[in-house]
């Protein structure tokens, strides 16, 4: 490929990021990842919530609740685990 070629591959290239930016196409990594870690962290709070109020709502034992509560938190660190 010839120099001159490249250089317009290189202004098109350019531009077609520059303008899928400008019509919100295309976000910085660090924003997606702000809100992705933002969902996952309210995901999980609640998830962790649902034995209390599971419990609550049909009057189970609190050894029953701690356990379930122990159950999930074991499986979202081994999720987490696998994440790294």
């Amino acid at each position: 490929m010839s120099p001159a070629a490249r250089a317009s591959l290189t202004q098109a290239e350019y531009t077609r990021v520059r303008m899928a930016k400008e019509m919100g196409e295309l976000v910085p990594y660090a924003d997606v990842a702000e809100k992705v870690a933002v969902i996952v962290q309210t995901f999980r709070q609640n998830l962790l919530n649902l034995p209390s109020q599971i419990g609550a709502d049909f009057d189970l034992s609190d050894a029953l609740v701690l356990s379930i509560k122990n159950r999930m938190a074991s499986a979202l660190k081994d999720l987490s685990d696998a994440m790294r």
